[in-house]
């Protein structure tokens, strides 16, 4: 795995970007899918790079303002009718923008602009009428809502405004949000597996019957190791915990294990893969007396742990990849926020758009997963049991006299 996630070379030219494309710094983080924090750690740490570069570069862009000054009235007629020729069809309200600019450019009358780009002199003329303030309130709360939870889709910043109380379309989200230029982009494709999967066919029913646990491993910036260890419910998708550390041993995941079913109780089955800290004697040991089951994948079949798997892939693309750590201590405070605004805040589609919180609560009392003992109480039940059991009759020896 690379120290970091991206070289020098890349911060340079997304500092340069940020510098001459005349973009705010918000529109730079969300295209590049990084923190706001992380954007001025590399604006403090290489900003001062590639001076020579820079001023090149701008002297560059001063000759070429100057060469467009001394084209000729023709030369600008001819980029008028190229926009006019655009494939694209443009709105009415852009098409008034570039017929403006050009207006300014050529320094003509609005007739000839109308002429050039075949527009009706009523279009350009046309003045929109101002928006209602209930539309234009909408609007502002759909934009902040939106550099709130930067990661989040437009059906997903829907389901929070309707949970704020608004009356609003998923479809006048998306458009406003274009508009706004505030999408999430798109994931990198990637290749999917082919084959049929070998594991166990054991599918969470309710709450506490399947946990899913995991290691994901990264570099802070100053070079240490970072290692993270997952542990979600896969019938609710609720995260339990995320452990940062150096290095986790066996006996570290079976005491954050057991921390984690001391808050939620105990799971009938745990997957996992076959790493050492999963297989060791004292997990298999602690497992026995517990009662707890274990399903392994296959090695090499990561797909049959999908729900880990689908989690790691979330957690490393909406906070690993957005934020510069630079010390575990660090980890942990950034980590354990980022799981809180996953159980409590983020939607999830699967979940019919509730929060894992949301739905954990809502099917709480179903299931026989929910109301079992945790296995501090197996050996005080098993001690019950015990005492309670009837004691087989006395025999009493006659002696026959």
């Amino acid at each position: 795995m690379k120290k970091t996630h991206h070289t020098t070379e890349q911060v340079i030219r997304i500092l340069r970007e940020a510098e001459t494309s005349g973009q705010n710094h918000e529109a730079i983080c969300r295209a590049h899918n990084i923190s706001t924090q992380t954007f001025y750690r590399w604006k403090s740490k290489y900003g001062g790079m590639g001076l020579p570069e820079v001023q090149r570069l701008r002297e560059l862009e001063r000759e070429n303002a100057d060469l467009k000054q001394l084209l000729a009235d023709q030369l600008l007629k001819n980029k008028a009718l190229e926009i006019a020729l655009e494939k694209k069809r443009l709105s009415p309200e852009r098409q008034r923008i570039i017929a403006a600019k050009v207006q300014v450019a050529l320094a003509c009358s609005g007739r000839a602009v109308c002429r050039w780009l075949s527009l009706s002199r009523g279009r350009l003329n046309y003045q929109p009428k101002p928006l209602p303030e209930r539309k234009q309130k909408l609007e502002l709360e759909i934009v902040r809502v939106s550099q709130a939870h930067p990661t989040l889709g437009y059906k997903k910043i829907t389901r929070k405004l309707v949970e704020l109380g608004y009356c609003v379309n998923k479809k006048q989200v998306q458009r406003i949000r274009r508009e706004e230029g505030l999408q999430v982009p798109p994931p990198k494709p990637r290749q999917r597996r082919r084959g049929v999967s070998t594991g166990l066919p054991q599918q969470a029913g309710h709450p506490n019957h399947v946990w899913a646990w995991d290691f994901v491993s990264d570099y802070t910036e100053r070079g240490g190791r970072l290692r993270a260890f997952n542990l979600i419910d896969e019938y609710t998708g609720e995260c339990h915990c995320i452990h940062v550390d150096r290095t986790l041993k066996a006996e570290a995941v079976l005491q954050v294990l057991q921390g984690a079913m001391a808050r939620h109780g105990a799971p009938e089955y745990i997957r996992s893969d076959n790493g050492p800290e999963f297989i060791a004697q004292v997990i298999q040991r602690w497992r026995r007396e517990h009662r707890i089951k274990t399903i392994y994948i296959d090695p090499g079949c990561p797909w049959q742990n999908g729900y880990a798997e689908s989690f790691n892939g979330r957690f490393r693309r909406e906070c690993l990849n957005r934020e510069l750590i630079y010390t575990w201590s660090e980890g942990r405070v950034v980590f354990e926020d980022w799981r809180r605004y996953y159980n409590t805040e983020r939607p999830h589609r699967s979940l019919g758009l509730q929060t894992p919180a949301q739905f954990a609560k809502n099917r709480g009392v179903q299931g026989s997963g929910s109301s079992r003992a945790t296995p501090a109480l197996h050996r005080n039940l098993e001690s019950e049991q015990n005492n309670n059991k009837p004691k087989p009759p006395e025999i009493v020896s006659s002696q026959v006299v």
